[in-house]
């Protein structure tokens, strides 16, 4: 239901779930306004941000930026520092 699996895996950092779902193909990581990128950023899950960056369905910067500003806002310089580096995230 809305790739539910895959938002709560990469909220919760689940890296190994997250692949598993991603490489399925069913799950959808821009399900409900791109939230897997957004609270796996908020949490600080690092490598789970960079795996959702790679597949082109994510947008980082749905929500006015909301995974950035979460991760800067939470203390996570390493995650914003990943999201810097797509260009259209400013």
């Amino acid at each position: 239901r809305d790739s539910l699996a895959l938002r709560r895996a990469s909220t919760s950092g689940h890296e190994q779930v997250v692949d598993e779902l991603l490489n399925d193909g069913r799950a959808n990581p821009a399900a409900e306004r791109n939230y897997a990128i957004i609270w796996a950023s908020a949490e600080g899950h690092l490598r789970v941000v960079q795996r959702l960056m790679a597949d082109k369905r994510v947008d980082p910067t749905a929500v006015a930026n909301g995974a950035l500003s979460l991760a800067i806002q939470n203390d996570h310089p390493d995650v914003a520092s990943e999201l810097l580096k797509d260009k259209r995230v400013r």
